[in-house]
């Protein structure tokens, strides 16, 4: 294994531009032509930065991996099965991003996408058959609490959102995109729900609210998604690392039994996710008003 993720088995080799690689540009142009040699996937992309002079000089494209490509953008997932003479653009109004057709302008909808299989599980479900016992209350103070777009105005709505955004990292992404900000998600569901005990090699005393078992519980929650964050967070390359963020190093990931297996990048089965959920649910209950929050400054998702 030579350290990048495999999010798309057998993925081929891609060309990617040197803007891309060394940091320059972002992925902005894709387009899949047909493949010469079986190793090739055919895709080649481009970043914002490209222009006609610089493509000219066939040195400018480096053959990568695909899902070394993915590192630098993960939105390349969805379309890796998308057919020969494809032409797409990444395009980003402040609203999320979105893939068009460069030629149409249409908007690819997201059931178009292609969705790898899950990353091979961190062993059995940690709560075999969980019943989730607060879905409705969830989807509810979704609605009333949680923005489309940014933190939440309330400490209630912030750890909701903390919840669903480590469950789609985990799940949609396998943690490619973990950083500084992940850590904070986790920070505060940690001093909010169990009071720093899932940090702590001296658990404090749990709150009154909590169970002795939901307090055990949500302790190992945290410690696992952190976990397999800072180990998703090892395999990237050098120049997708923030710079000051050294987390990463804490992790002691399970060493791979064979070629083609993964580390502990993500833990990839609901019940974790929906028991943490339930555990924010709970604590919400117990506040008799919303509470006011305000993210730290520089905090970017």
């Amino acid at each position: 294994m030579d350290g990048t993720p495999q999010f798309i088995p057998k993925a081929g080799a891609c060309l990617l531009s040197k803007n891309v690689i060394e940091g320059r540009g972002r992925v902005r142009w894709m387009l899949r032509t047909t493949s010469k040699v079986p190793e090739d996937n055919g895709w080649r992309i481009f970043s914002h930065i490209d222009d006609a002079a610089y493509l000219s000089d066939p040195n400018n494209l480096q053959v990568v991996d695909f899902n070394q490509a993915c590192l630098f953008e993960p939105a390349l997932i969805g379309i890796w099965n998308f057919p020969v003479g494809s032409d797409l653009q990444i395009v980003d109004e402040g609203n999320g991003i979105q893939i068009v057709e460069t030629k149409t302008g249409r908007v690819v909808p997201r059931d178009e996408f292609y969705i790898p299989a899950s990353l091979p599980p961190l062993g059995s479900p940690v709560y075999p058959g969980y019943q989730w016992l607060y879905k409705q209350d969830y989807a509810r103070l979704v609605k009333e609490l949680v923005p489309a777009r940014g933190p939440a105005s309330t400490l209630q709505g912030e750890l909701i959102r903390a919840v669903d955004k480590l469950w789609f990292e985990a799940q949609d992404n396998g943690n490619v995109n973990w950083g500084p900000d992940f850590d904070l998600f986790v920070d505060l569901l940690d001093l909010h729900l169990v009071g720093g005990a899932a940090g702590a090699e001296q658990p404090p005393r749990r709150p009154q609210w909590l169970g002795d078992d939901d307090f055990a519980k949500a302790c190992q929650d945290l410690r696992i998604v952190r976990h397999c964050g800072h180990v998703a967070y090892r395999y990237k390359p050098q120049f997708a690392r923030k710079e000051g963020y050294e987390e990463y190093s804490r992790a002691n990931p399970k060493v791979p039994d064979g070629p083609g297996e993964l580390p502990d990048l993500a833990y990839p089965h609901n019940d974790l996710y929906q028991h943490l959920m339930d555990c924010v649910i709970i604590w919400a209950r117990q506040q008799p008003s919303l509470i006011p929050y305000v993210a730290p400054p520089g905090f970017g998702h």
